[in-house]
Formats: C-alpha cells, sequence, structure tokens
C-alpha cells in the first residue's frame, strides 16, 4: 500500500504524506514517481533494496538527502 499511497497523494490529491523522507523509497532527496516505481521493482520483480535503515524503522542514515517528517508535499 505504501507505493499505492505514495501515487495518491502525488496525482489524485489525496492527502499529503505525513512523512516525506520514508515516502523518498530510493534516497535521492525527492518524493516523485520514481518512489513508488522503486518500491514495487523491490516487491515484485527483485529490484534493488530500499537503503538503510530499511527493513527497521529510524533516521534517515544519509543527511544530504534527509526530507524529515515534519511536512508533507
Amino acid at each position: 500500500t505504501d507505493a499505492v499511497y505514495i501515487l495518491m497523494s502525488l496525482f489524485l490529491g489525496a492527502d499529503p504524506l505525513p512523512c516525506l523522507d520514508a515516502a523518498d523509497a530510493n534516497d535521492v532527496g525527492r518524493v516523485d514517481i520514481s518512489d513508488p516505481i522503486f518500491i514495487l521493482r523491490y516487491l515484485f520483480i527483485g529490484g534493488p533494496q530500499p537503503p538503510s535503515p530499511f527493513p527497521d524503522a529510524g533516521e534517515d542514515l544519509s543527511p544530504e538527502t534527509a526530507l524529515g517528517c515534519e511536512r508533507g508535499m
């Protein structure tokens, strides 16, 4: 559901994402169409694993791309 929630927020006017950093699945410092694609590739066709702290919850370990969780889109 994470990929669907990101897509709904990006394109269908759903509620803002509560944590942009968590939605930045590929850790490039922004949330866009590539994030749900990254998630779906990992889940269904063996794409690369999301960056740390995955698979655990925690803070983004790459401060240069950290988006924080205080704001939504």
